[in-house]
């Protein structure tokens, strides 16, 4: 009988390995895509209590706003909500035009949801993790 310590190494590994290969539809924003209008905001917060203290089943996130004045400070602008949503799709342009696919998880426009925040060259961390990280590592455990 295999050790429980294996079975939750070999289910962790099978998890990355298909985080990896799906990582377009992992991450919620496209690796190149770059994000001008918000440099280096903070990693998005997650909520499931509102500002006025009533529960939600659906976590949701405010927007960051920048705060005026200041550079690459931001806040939440907690006037409104916006639910996480999964399996979303998403239209993003291509060089060969438009062409819709799915993510994972997603927010209405205008917020975007920061789970690393964003890098110094405008770039969404989290798809770049695991889209070259991912890729590096996966190269590692096969060869």
């Amino acid at each position: 009988m295999l050790n429980n310590k294996l079975i939750l190494a070999i289910v962790s590994l099978l998890l990355l390995q298909s985080a990896i290969v799906f990582a377009g539809f992992v991450a919620p924003y496209d690796p190149a895509l770059q994000n001008r209008d918000l440099p280096f905001v903070p990693p998005t917060r997650v909520h499931f209590v509102d500002a006025r203290g009533h529960w939600h089943l659906r976590p949701f996130i405010y927007q960051w706003v920048p705060i005026p004045d200041s550079v690459y400070e931001y806040q939440e602008f907690g006037q409104r909500e916006y639910p996480i949503y999964f399996l979303v799709r998403v239209n993003e342009s291509t060089n060969a035009g438009v062409r819709t696919q799915f993510h994972l998880f997603g927010v209405e426009a205008p917020a975007q949801i920061f789970l690393a925040g964003i890098a110094r060259y405008r770039h969404f961390i989290v798809a770049r993790i695991v889209v070259r990280r991912g890729r590096r590592l996966s190269w590692e455990m096969g060869g």
